[in-house]
C-alpha cells in the first residue's frame, strides 16, 4: 500500500503519528515497469474502505503523483476483493462484513490537512509585539541592575559543638552495660548491693490549742480560740 510523501507527513503532523524508516529500502516499480523508485520511509495508519476497518497498516511514502492513497494488488489478494468496473464498485467475500459503527466516525476535509498561507499583515503584527517585549524585558533588567543595593549582613553561623571520640562513642547504651557488668562482679564477689535510702516524710511540730472539731460553727471556733 503507497501512501503520498506529502500527504503523509500532513497526516503525521496532525494525528501526531511518527514516521518510521524501513530497516532495508525497497525498490517500487511503476505502472509502465520502467520507472523506479526508491523507498525507505513508512507510516502506519488504520484504513477504512466501503465501511470495512483495518487498523495498523503500514503504507509506504513514495511520490504518487497526483492521488495520495494507492492500494496495490497484493492488498486486493490479501483482502479477496474484486473489482466491477461497470459497477463502479468493490465486490468483498461473504465472509467480511460490515465493521459496526461502536463510536460516531468524524469526517474532516482534506483540505484542512493542508498548511494556510500566513497573512504578511498578520505576520507584521506579531512580529511587532514581539520585539515591544523583548524591549520591555531588556528594560526592567536594566532597571534591576541600576539600583544601589547595599551589601547584607553577613548570616550567623551557629557553631557546632565538638565532641570527643569517648564521648560520641559512649552512648546510653554503653554505660547501662557498665553498669551491668559492675553489678554481676559484686554480686559474683558476695559483695551486697548498697540499699537505697529512704527518705522519712519530716514532721512539723506546732504548738497548737487544742480544737474541738464538732464546733464547726464561728461561734465555736472563736471560743476555742
Amino acid at each position: 500500500m503507497l501512501i503520498n510523501t506529502k500527504f503523509a507527513q500532513r497526516l503525521s503532523r496532525f494525528l501526531s503519528t511518527p514516521i518510521h524508516t524501513l530497516p532495508t529500502p525497497i525498490t517500487v516499480r511503476g505502472f509502465d515497469g520502467q520507472s523506479r523508485q526508491a523507498a525507505n520511509r513508512y507510516i502506519i495508519l488504520h484504513l477504512r474502505v466501503d465501511g470495512r476497518k483495518q487498523y495498523n497498516v503500514p503504507m509506504v511514502l513514495l511520490d504518487t503523483g497526483y492521488q495520495d492513497l494507492i492500494l496495490g494488488r497484493t492488498w486486493f489478494d490479501q483482502q479477496n476483493v474484486q473489482l466491477n468496473p461497470r459497477l463502479r464498485q468493490l465486490v468483498w467475500p461473504a465472509t467480511t462484513s460490515r465493521s459496526p459503527e461502536l463510536v460516531k466516525v468524524r469526517y474532516h476535509d482534506p483540505e484542512i490537512l493542508k498548511s494556510r498561507p500566513i497573512n504578511p499583515d498578520h505576520q507584521a503584527d506579531a512580529d511587532r509585539r514581539n520585539q515591544a517585549i523583548n524591549e520591555e524585558q531588556e528594560d526592567s533588567l536594566l532597571s534591576v541592575g541600576a539600583v544601589d543595593r547595599s551589601p547584607s549582613p553577613p548570616t550567623p553561623q551557629i557553631l557546632k559543638r565538638k565532641l570527643s571520640p569517648a564521648s560520641s562513642t559512649r552512648s546510653s547504651e554503653y554505660w547501662d552495660r557498665q553498669n551491668n557488668l559492675r553489678m554481676m562482679n559484686e554480686a559474683l564477689a558476695g559483695v551486697k548491693p548498697p540499699q537505697p535510702s529512704v527518705r522519712r516524710p519530716k514532721t512539723i511540730k506546732l504548738d497548737l490549742p487544742p480544737v474541738n472539731i464538732a464546733a464547726i460553727s464561728i461561734t465555736g471556733y472563736r471560743r476555742n480560740l
